[in-house]
């Protein structure tokens, strides 16, 4: 019994000191806590993708039928269907590079970078460019406006100048 006389003020004064420590006087104002870091190095803003120009390529015996026949100098890519009855492939004389061989009902795609010019397609395939399947294809120069160059634009909501 006389342990237990001094075990109960203990845990009685252990409980109070808690409660102190837990709790603040009225009125006291919370102590704010410390804000995030924050980054103070502006992001640099990325430059516009370059616009990718799609062709679609239809192989038969023995030709080409490209669509467009022309698209501006960057990425291109060419989107090769065979809707022949024997195999055909699709190069690009100029560049070395060419689609897989495609059997027919098959498609394939290339994807190059072409600066302007004009650039002689044929199918390697057997004796088929001899047999006439070539094709030319046109490149022209990019269409991008150059940096700062003038144009006829408008900030979102605002008129453009008409020049007066």
């Amino acid at each position: 019994m006389r342990n237990l006389r001094f075990a109960v003020p203990l845990a009685l004064l252990a409980g109070a000191l808690i409660f102190a420590g837990c709790s603040r006087p009225p009125g006291a104002a919370e102590t704010p806590k410390p804000a995030a870091p924050t980054a103070t190095a502006p992001v640099p803003e990325k430059a516009p993708a370059a616009k990718m120009s799609h062709v679609t390529v239809s192989m038969s015996e023995f030709k080409f039928t490209l669509d467009p026949a022309s698209v501006p100098a960057g990425d291109v890519m060419f989107m090769v269907t065979n809707n022949g009855t024997i195999d055909h492939a699709f190069r690009i004389e100029q560049l070395g590079k060419q689609t897989d061989t495609l059997s027919p009902g098959k498609m394939g795609d290339l994807t190059v970078n072409m600066k302007p010019g004009t650039y002689t397609i044929y199918c390697p395939v057997g004796s088929h460019r001899q047999l006439g399947m070539t094709a030319t294809f046109t490149v022209t120069a990019s269409a991008a406006k150059p940096a700062g160059a003038p144009g006829k634009t408008a900030m979102p909501g605002m008129p453009m100048n008409q020049g007066k």
